[in-house]
């Protein structure tokens, strides 16, 4: 790649051959002898589609929040899953040898999120009146138009 990457002197011109080695090596293969990370029994490519499926249900999910209920939710959400992740972090089990306990400061980031979420949700959300009636209106628009092309 062009943009210099410690360890990685390639030139612009063998740009295609590194990202056809990067999909070789994602396949199982050894485009480079004495490299032998991508010789891995699951291949890289199932790691990646199971990586491609929680994303894309991470993503539909995050759509369903913002469509049915407030972009809010959708922080909500994301500020949850942060949450989790701090606590999965930790486990050996799940985050390999890479798991560290959490310090002091990351335990009150985690509680102090969540406490901030919790207060948010004792009050129920209000749409100002005015706004609901132009989202009303927008939508019957929106469905008069879908109503009116014919095929």
């Amino acid at each position: 790649m062009w943009l210099h990457i410690p360890g990685q002197d390639i030139s612009p011109g063998q740009t295609f051959q590194a990202i056809a080695d990067t999909l070789s090596c994602m396949g199982g293969n050894v485009p480079h002898p004495g490299d032998e990370s991508c010789a891995v029994s699951p291949t890289p490519w199932f790691w990646f589609v199971i990586y491609l499926i929680f994303n894309l249900s991470f993503n539909l999910l995050q759509l369903w929040l913002v469509k049915y209920l407030s972009a809010t939710w959708t922080q909500i959400a994301t500020v949850l899953c942060l949450d989790l992740t701090n606590i999965f972090g930790m486990i050996p089990f799940i985050a390999g040898g890479g798991a560290q306990m959490m310090s002091l400061n990351d335990w009150l980031a985690t509680v102090l999120a969540s406490i901030a979420l919790w207060t948010y949700n004792q009050q129920p959300e209000k749409r100002d009146q005015q706004q609901s009636k132009s989202m009303e209106d927008y939508e019957r628009q929106g469905s008069e138009a879908s109503s009116e092309v014919t095929v």
